[in-house]
């Protein structure tokens, strides 16, 4: 259950948080029902006579699903009477008090009332201090999921001041967060809630940080019913797990919104090329590789205390679709099939950023083509190759530029200076295209005695062409 109470000083604060959509660190801002102490009639006349209240009305119009408002302003005691006999849907009510108009006793009736509805709350007080209305003692929230705050606006700067607030096993008490200009002499150490897998980084990195630690995405939802705006780092270990991990990043994207901001660090080397894209398209605003420091690390969270990720997938299959390659054959193909597939393939690859390329390789004259097939093991799913015209031709689907010739050495036994005289490369959609245009003969006999043979087998070194040392000659 949210349990949430904010001071604010007067109308012009109050107009500031409306145009802010009640967006503040630590605080759950997304309501449904609002109800009042207060008439419509004095909530808009007060809002009128500022600068920007008729844009505050509109949004209070659209905020909301529903608005309960008395015809005047009436008291506490008739306040709660006729609150008491709304049959309120499961949700968040926002509701708007008068301190001046409450006692202290009717306060933590009210509070009384809606924990027995078990119902999302927040109170927006309309005073300069909450202390009056509690005195300062917030035993009533102890062990309970709470934020108790003043949010307060002084020429261009605005802060919150969090008296108290806990979710989970974390607590923070008399802290202030500067939202705008110059920041107030106390700050926090993180100007947003930094939850971070204890499986990304060292205790000792989140302990001098002073970040959340988190052991599952069950427990990062928990923390985040209560305060959406947060930076989250996940881990990766295995690339196995990456749809689930896109799946999961998916859905807190979906739940909590753009204000989520989510990190991947890399434990082990297991995030390919496309699981890239996969994932930045899931809704994950930085990947840190295995490779890098925690000080790279902590420039990332950094970083992402300062941006929103606001555009994301509907769903991840679609992604799934896209970036685990566009078909499954590994290995050798009949021209006629390869040419097929590759045009195919290239149409569903330009709708996403994966870089894509064809290799044209041509043995030297002494080598047969049948010869320089027997070392080339395509091993990666959607890498395929095929003969035609005395050449071999290689597609790789995703595939940096940058790391080409890494690949293509892998995909062979040899080294490729050693069968082939020249290499050629086609890294876009009509270059490739139109090479295989012009590619007609095909070697059939070829293509019959390797769907026969075993890939295995040695072939014979008779007809590998060695260099010669011309010195020892």
């Amino acid at each position: 259950m949210i349990q949430q109470i904010i001071g604010i000083q007067d109308w012009h604060v109050l107009q500031s948080l409306i145009l802010r959509h009640w967006q503040l660190p630590l605080i759950h801002h997304q309501f449904d029902q609002f109800a009042s102490q207060l008439s419509i009639e004095t909530i808009s006349q007060q809002l009128r006579a500022l600068d920007q209240g008729e844009a505050a009305i509109g949004i209070l119009e659209h905020d909301f699903s529903a608005c309960y408002c008395p015809d005047h302003d009436i008291e506490m005691a008739q306040f709660f009477h006729d609150f008491a006999q709304l049959n309120l849907p499961q949700g968040h009510t926002l509701l708007l008090l008068a301190p001046n108009m409450i006692t202290s006793e009717e306060f933590n009736r009210l509070l009384s009332h809606l924990r027995q509805l078990e119902h999302h709350y927040t109170l927006l007080c309309l005073n300069d201090s909450l202390n009056p209305i509690l005195g300062g003692d917030y035993e009533a929230f102890r062990f309970e999921n709470h934020c108790v705050a003043t949010f307060h606006v002084s020429d261009e700067r605005q802060w919150l001041k969090v008296v108290t607030y806990q979710v989970s096993d974390h607590q923070l008490a008399d802290k202030v967060i500067s939202l705008t200009g110059e920041a107030p002499k106390t700050n926090i150490a993180n100007p947003l809630p930094t939850f971070i897998a204890t499986e990304a980084a060292s205790l000792a990195f989140i302990d001098e940080h002073r970040y959340q630690p988190i052991e599952s995405v069950a427990a990062l939802r928990g923390r985040l019913m209560v305060c959406q705006q947060a930076v989250a780092v996940l881990s990766a270990a295995n690339h196995n797990d990456l749809i689930t991990l896109a799946e999961q990043v998916n859905d807190l994207k979906h739940r909590f919104g753009a204000e989520l901001r989510i990190i991947i660090k890399e434990i082990k080397p297991c995030i390919r090329y496309p699981d890239f894209h996969l994932l930045i398209n899931s809704g994950v605003q930085a990947i840190v590789d295995h490779r890098k420091s925690e000080g790279q690390l902590y420039d990332q969270i950094q970083l992402a205390y300062r941006c929103e990720m606001a555009h994301f997938a509907s769903q991840v299959s679609e992604l799934v679709a896209q970036y685990h390659v566009p078909f499954s054959q590994t290995g050798r193909l009949e021209f006629g099939a390869f040419k097929a597939l590759i045009a195919d393939a290239i149409d569903t690859l330009d709708s996403t950023q994966l870089e894509y390329a064809l290799v044209e390789l041509i043995p030297f004259s002494s080598i047969d083509i049948a010869h320089a097939a027997h070392y080339c093991h395509m091993r990666r799913q959607g890498d395929v190759y095929t003969q035609a015209d005395g050449r071999l031709l290689l597609f790789f689907p995703s595939l940096r530029r940058a790391d080409l010739h890494q690949a293509l050495a892998h995909a062979f036994d040899v080294k490729i200076a050693d069968l082939f005289a020249n290499q050629h490369f086609y890294l876009n959609k009509n270059a490739i295209l139109e090479q295989l245009a012009t590619i007609n003969h095909v070697d059939k006999r070829w293509y019959q005695e390797t769907q026969n043979d075993n890939s295995s087998a040695e072939p014979q070194v008779t007809r590998y062409a060695k260099k010669i040392a011309w010195d020892e000659v």
